[in-house]
């Protein structure tokens, strides 16, 4: 039953990206989530630390693709 839950927390989450959606994201993440993104200045692109810095990462992800 666990395995079931976990897959279904992994799916909603999925479907929130799938739809654009910064709030339903979100709404799964602590509030010092961290949010690495792959392209940015730095070697590991660039790192995205709590709500609302995870918030604008996110929204420039789906501004840039």
């Amino acid at each position: 039953m666990a395995d079931s839950a976990s897959i279904s927390v992994l799916d909603d989450f999925a479907a929130a990206w799938n739809r654009h959606d910064p709030d339903a994201i979100l709404s799964m993440m602590t509030e010092d989530c961290v949010f690495e993104a792959s392209r940015g200045p730095d070697v590991k692109g660039t790192i995205f630390t709590g709500q609302a810095e995870v918030r604008r990462g996110i929204e420039e992800v789906f501004a840039t693709f």
